[in-house]
């Protein structure tokens, strides 16, 4: 789902019941919660994973975007986490 959809419901998605939830409240126990700000109808996150710390990743806005490069440390530190 991309931010047009996202943005007109609050969302709960629950990977372990394979259910998405709209106008929903937020479950009293949650694993993971991505707080987002919005600059210029964009949706950004700052995420901090482990000691790996990136600010303003571009959250899926449903079009390609050439503009958003992450410097090779962060790019590898990504890589090496997924695998």
């Amino acid at each position: 789902m991309g931010t047009d959809i996202l943005n007109r419901a609050n969302w709960c998605i629950d990977f372990k019941e394979k259910k998405i939830i709209a106008d929903s409240t937020v479950p009293e126990h949650y694993d993971f919660m991505l707080e987002y700000n919005v600059k210029n109808n964009l949706y950004y996150a700052d995420l901090e994973i482990g000691n790996l710390s990136v600010k303003d990743i571009l959250i899926d806005t449903g079009y390609s975007r050439s503009d958003l490069v992450l410097e090779e440390k962060f790019r590898q530190s990504l890589k090496d986490l997924l695998l």
